[in-house]
């Protein structure tokens, strides 16, 4: 399956908003010093 230029740039901004939101919520999660939970965000 071949991706247009606008599927391909669609898709990487698509995962780095994910990556940004993961990571944003696992900086909350280790402030609470919720470690287990931390690792398996990441």
């Amino acid at each position: 399956m071949k991706f247009t230029d606008d599927e391909k740039k669609a898709l990487v901004l698509l995962r780095l908003n994910n990556a940004k939101q993961t990571f944003e919520d696992t900086k909350i999660i280790v402030d609470n010093k919720l470690w287990n939970v931390a690792a398996n965000r990441l």
